[in-house]
């Protein structure tokens, strides 16, 4: 869900690429399996991709971001390690910092 992004009226929605579930012929030897924002400047008429976040032994899928009272984003992921992983950015998705676990106990599920 795209969600307006307070001080700039960006409009910003979460994704995640998955190599893994993609029939052979479609998957791309170069895309890493990342997650990150699309981010629309001009009402939706476009959509740039920004971040490629990752994280050493889990995949990072079906994130949930939200905007928090600094204006940075956070991003919070379902991961195969048995727990929620988040990460923030304070530029609108250009970086990320290292995702990091959040202590909340997750079994691979989506949350919102």
């Amino acid at each position: 869900q795209a969600y307006e992004h307070h001080g700039g009226g960006a409009l910003v929605l979460p994704f995640w690429r998955e190599n893994r579930v993609l029939p052979l012929a479609c998957q791309s030897r170069s895309a890493v399996e990342s997650a990150g924002v699309l981010v629309s400047e001009d009402g939706g008429v476009s959509w740039e991709p920004r971040g490629a976040v990752t994280a050493p032994g889990t995949h990072l899928i079906e994130p949930s971001v939200v905007q928090i009272n600094s204006g940075c984003l956070l991003m919070v992921f379902r991961t195969s390690v048995g727990s929620l992983y988040k990460a923030s950015s304070c530029d609108l998705g250009h970086t990320w910092d290292l995702p990091s676990p959040m202590g909340v106990k997750n079994p691979d599920a989506k949350v919102h």
